[in-house]
């Protein structure tokens, strides 16, 4: 132990806390729910019959309109008959203390004509008319409450909770009055508040990386999401406007099918984003278990500590032949990647070992999600939107230290057999068809 520490001159002290600051942590955002979906009250207090939601023509009893509901089928119910709008009442308790909160006029700004198709039925704004006004708007659109089918959506977007994480708080900010000073001028702030409590992550937006995957029940019964606010499956809505603008590199989840029409919702509610990383695995752990039995354990089976964060690890065209049943999580997904990847034969090849370059399909992929969001911002921008920034992509694997290891002493092993081989075939065109095995 270095005694003398408190001897050296400040300046000196707060460069060597500096250089102590801990890499940039991959911050894995959770909510935690804390009033449940009241499906009794809800259907006894606010869900009409069933019959009451439609004007049924005199003289058609119940068995007559059901056979003609099962003719038309589910998608052209409204064809059949006239639908009667209802806006639908809330009692306190449903959702619990329901009220509404001025920052959801933010995701309706930004992302209200991409996440809703408007319909003719609704009334239209005269807007729509190039007439303006001064008085600001709802702070949720009546089409959120067009009728009792919208309840859950408004307790989704108003419901009670907060947000942690489980990546661990950096000891520099637990170490002396002095190295905590020192970590919040370098930017570790509380972040992450919701609309009904506080925030509660520490978090460096010019350091950490903020990591949103869906929820594990996403097509379960108790289930949470956000997407009537933010259109994807990240429950980005529960973010405070404020936060979501101090994020400079984020990291999605559970992407393998890269579906644009998501990511551009994450990026234009971000707006200030440099980067985003598309993590493609995030495969479970084993290493540090026999080291910590007692530690509670996140969804991937880790003991997170300040000396064993999760990080990523670019994706490179060799992962597809070596890891795919290491990082997939189910068979029909590793089917679906295979395909996706294997596409294209040509894309796939790994070429100048030597120079350590990735020539085929991330690179291409990643360039043409790129230039796809750019025309996205020329055309947002053009129309009056609001301004938000084109992030680098990246295609990746989250990853502990063991596990980055393991994956590039698979590349080694796996690019050297693919390089020999490809020189293997180019002295079979010259010539000497022995050398090919």
């Amino acid at each position: 132990m270095f005694t003398l520490f408190q001897q050296l001159p400040a300046e000196l002290r707060c460069q060597i806390w500096l250089a102590a600051m801990p890499q940039p942590r991959l911050v894995h955002l959770q909510e935690k729910v804390t009033e449940k979906w009241a499906t009794e009250e809800f259907d006894r207090d606010i869900c009409p019959t069933f019959l009451d939601l439609y004007e049924i023509d005199d003289g058609m009893d119940l068995e007559t309109f059901v056979l003609e509901m099962e003719k038309l089928g589910e998608d052209d119910e409204e064809l059949a008959l006239d639908w009667k709008y209802q806006i639908c009442y809330a009692r306190t308790t449903i959702p619990a203390y329901h009220k509404i909160d001025p920052e959801l006029q933010y995701f309706r700004q930004i992302l209200g004509p991409v996440v809703r198709e408007y319909n003719e039925k609704w009334q239209k704004q005269l807007e729509r008319y190039g007439f303006t006004s001064s008085i600001s708007r709802p702070v949720l659109p009546l089409h959120l409450l067009q009728d009792c089918s919208e309840a859950d959506t408004v307790f989704n977007e108003a419901r009670r909770g907060h947000l942690w994480s489980s990546c661990p708080i950096p000891a520099l900010l637990q170490t002396c009055k002095e190295s905590r000073q020192m970590m919040e001028l370098a930017g570790y702030e509380l972040t992450f508040r919701t609309r009904t409590s506080a925030s509660r992550t520490w978090f460096n937006s010019r350091h950490d990386i903020l990591y949103l995957t869906p929820d594990l029940n996403a097509w379960g019964p108790e289930s949470y999401g956000s997407i009537g606010l933010d259109g994807g499956p990240w429950n980005i809505g529960q973010l405070a406007p404020s936060d979501l603008n101090r994020v400079k590199c984020l990291a999605l989840g559970d992407v393998f099918d890269f579906g644009r029409k998501c990511l551009l919702a994450a990026v234009r509610l971000f707006r200030n984003l440099k980067e985003v990383l598309l993590v493609i695995s995030h495969s479970e752990s084993t290493e540090n278990q026999k080291h910590h039995p007692s530690r509670k354990r996140d969804r991937w089976d880790h003991v997170e500590l300040e000396k064993d964060l999760w990080g990523y690890l670019d994706a490179e065209a060799v992962d597809v032949y070596t890891n795919i049943p290491h990082f997939v999580h189910n068979a029909r997904r590793a089917l679906d990647f295979l395909l996706a990847i294997c596409s294209d034969e040509k894309k796939m090849r790994y070429r100048q070992f030597q120079s350590s370059e990735d020539w085929g399909f991330w690179p291409q992929l990643t360039g043409e999600i790129e230039e796809w969001l750019q025309r996205q911002k020329e055309g947002t921008q053009a129309n009056g939107g609001m301004k938000w920034s084109v992030p680098k992509v990246r295609i990746v694997h989250a990853v502990t230290r063991a596990q980055a290891k393991e994956i590039m002493w698979n590349r080694f092993l796996h690019t050297g057999i693919l390089w020999e081989a490809e020189n293997e075939g180019k002295l079979f065109e010259a010539g000497e068809p022995n050398r090919r095995p």
